[in-house]
């Protein structure tokens, strides 16, 4: 194997890792903010697939196209479009009025 693939096959690997990590990470402290959580493996269940679709969203978006890597602009474009993707199809999902699947509001207090 050539080592210029080698050297992106790597990066790419680097990127994604870093990527779940960086979901992950605000995953658990959006968990450890989370104030009146009533059923914890929804919310759980719904961060990981928030998580999940992060990385397609970006791998569908091509960010993790060696050729658009340290790109400048166009990366950070990317990974913008991936993120606006991302929140429209977890709003989508939601009756009008109320947050997507992956948007759990806490319930209200009555009284």
């Amino acid at each position: 194997m050539p080592a210029a693939a080698n050297w992106s096959r790597t990066l790419i690997t680097r990127l994604v890792v870093a990527d779940a990590v960086c979901a992950l990470v605000a995953v658990a402290i959006g968990f450890e903010v989370r104030i009146g959580l009533s059923d914890m493996r929804m919310y759980l269940a719904n961060s990981a697939v928030l998580a999940l679709g992060w990385l397609a969203s970006l791998a569908v978006q091509g960010s993790y196209e060696i050729r658009r890597i340290a790109t400048g602009t166009r990366e950070y474009q990317k990974v913008i479009r991936a993120g606006a993707a991302l929140a429209g199809e977890s709003l989508s999902e939601a009756p009008p009025g109320r947050p997507g699947p992956a948007w759990r509001s806490r319930p209200r207090r009555r009284g």
